[in-house]
């Protein structure tokens, strides 16, 4: 059984008057999305900070990050995104999971809504 899984999402621009239809890889173990710097850019977003983050190797690289608003499962709000570069995987992390109330069912390919967690 597969552990991650194709989804498709929406990225709108930060006024939500463009928005582009991106499928992503289901990854709960990234901890932010990331979507690619071209589409990013295209709609008008630009790097808010960086932020270190460790790839499968154990290395550290430093990645551009920025709020983003996206569409989820007919819900549509704002979420931090890493930019992508050129040959990386778009994909769906833990954070924007978390916000969205979301958790991935690997065995049926889709997301299921899941009650939030309140002190």
């Amino acid at each position: 059984m597969l552990s991650t899984f194709n989804y498709p999402i929406r990225v709108y621009s930060a006024d939500r008057s463009r928005g582009v239809k991106v499928d992503v890889l289901v990854d709960a173990a990234s901890t932010y999305t990331w979507i690619p710097r071209s589409i990013l850019e295209k709609l008008g977003y630009r790097p808010a900070f960086r932020a270190g983050f460790e790839i499968a190797n154990g290395t550290t690289v430093e990645s551009d990050v920025a709020e983003v608003v996206v569409g989820l499962n007919g819900e549509v709000g704002a979420t931090r995104v890493g930019f992508a570069e050129p040959g990386e995987p778009s994909c769906l992390g833990a954070v924007t999971l978390e916000e969205f109330l979301l958790a991935p069912d690997p065995v049926h390919q889709k997301l299921i809504p899941v009650t939030g967690l309140r002190i």
